[in-house]
């Protein structure tokens, strides 16, 4: 159990955020949220008028305002390249908003208690996202993934561990033996987000564990392979919604775990 009220998972292309309230003003990210309270109901105000639920989808680029002052609750974040997003989008169809039955959600709210309480390890995480999403359509007998291609394996392996300011795919596609073209689509099979995508996920995340670390957001944007504070800040806050501050900066009382 951790001393931290609030905490941020963080993955290829997904966001877990569990938080014993949430307020956030009017304001849009590229992100699909999914929305799950524990006991209370939470308000959206968005296009679509005010909405007071348990459960919601919210789609890319929804412009919103939520209310949860006194709601513990689960944010998800998906990339809307994803394959998990389909799930999502099979729901949504047309719109932009659906206010979901939390009933449908009994069988994960035993483990956002936990999470709450800050039981909930990486591995935990990645498990209650899963099962959350289970729990949008029928129930499937879960797998475990495949293996990795090795040829992309190896090529995370280097991303990882020495990131460039700039990639050539035609480079990286001949390191291991396949058409840029090929690479591409390989790519997003195994990893499930395009290449650029996961590019973008990896300076993030660079840029949070250096700020996690105590050097300025000046910093760890040049460090991460931004032009500039304002270009981290505006791409953090397009994917989360919130300034990195919010989450990064000292005595915020997040603790942030990197899963992937």
């Amino acid at each position: 159990m951790t001393g931290a009220e609030r905490h941020l998972y963080i993955w290829n292309g997904s966001v877990l955020y569990v938080t014993p309230s949430n307020v956030a003003e009017l304001h849009a990210h590229y992100a699909c949220s999914i929305l799950l309270a524990c006991d209370r109901d939470f308000e959206i105000h968005s296009a679509f008028g005010s909405v007071r639920t348990s459960a919601a989808i919210l789609g890319p680029n929804l412009e919103h305002e939520l209310r949860g002052e006194t709601c513990a609750m689960a944010v998800l974040q998906l990339d809307p390249d994803s394959h998990q997003y389909s799930r999502v989008a099979a729901i949504l169809k047309d719109e932009s908003f659906c206010a979901l039955d939390g009933g449908r959600f009994e069988p994960v709210l035993g483990t956002l208690r936990s999470a709450l309480r800050g039981d909930l390890d990486c591995l935990g995480a990645r498990q209650f996202f899963a099962a959350v999403l289970n729990c949008l359509g029928p129930t499937r007998q879960e797998q475990e993934p495949p293996p990795l291609d090795p040829r992309i394996a190896s090529i995370l392996d280097d991303l990882r561990r020495d990131l460039p300011d700039s990639v050539m795919v035609e480079e990286i596609a001949g390191d291991v033996g396949l058409s840029p073209s090929r690479f591409m689509h390989l790519f997003k099979q195994e990893m499930g987000l395009p290449l650029r995508r996961y590019l973008l996920w990896l300076r993030l995340r660079r840029s949070a564990l250096l700020m996690k670390q105590g050097i300025t957001l000046t910093e760890a944007a040049h460090a991460a392979g931004f032009s500039d504070s304002a270009h981290l800040s505006r791409t953090f806050k397009e994917m989360f919604g919130i300034p990195p501050s919010y989450f990064l900066g000292k005595g915020s009382g997040v603790q942030v775990w990197f899963c992937d």
